[in-house]
């Protein structure tokens, strides 16, 4: 992220290929068992684009529109399914949650 570049602010911060590469081994070796958003966009004015600011500037990327398609075109480059993806999107999240029992899965019903 470049200096002053307050309109990428985000939590967590943008990251290099070596930790998204780390969360794919997260993801094969059961470190990590789900995918989840914090969808937090904010207006332009909370940016602080015009002092380049980051201490002062909202930190909130939309993202979520795009969240599910990025997710398997990564996963299905390395080999992963539907299926792991329907599991890291909803089945993780829902038992993380304690929702299983009416969340997470698409079953008859």
């Amino acid at each position: 992220v470049p200096d002053g570049e307050t309109r990428l602010k985000c939590l967590p911060p943008i990251r290099g290929a070596a930790n998204r590469e780390g969360l794919w081994e997260g993801l094969s070796d059961g470190t990590v068992d789900l995918i989840a958003s914090d969808h937090s966009p904010c207006a332009p004015e909370l940016r602080a684009l015009s002092s380049g600011d980051f201490l002062t500037a909202w930190a909130g990327i939309s993202g979520l529109q795009s969240s599910l398609q990025a997710t398997w075109t990564a996963a299905a480059s390395r080999g992963w399914s539907l299926t792991n993806l329907s599991h890291w999107w909803s089945e993780g999240p829902a038992t993380l949650a304690g929702l299983t029992a009416r969340k997470g899965r698409i079953a008859a019903g």
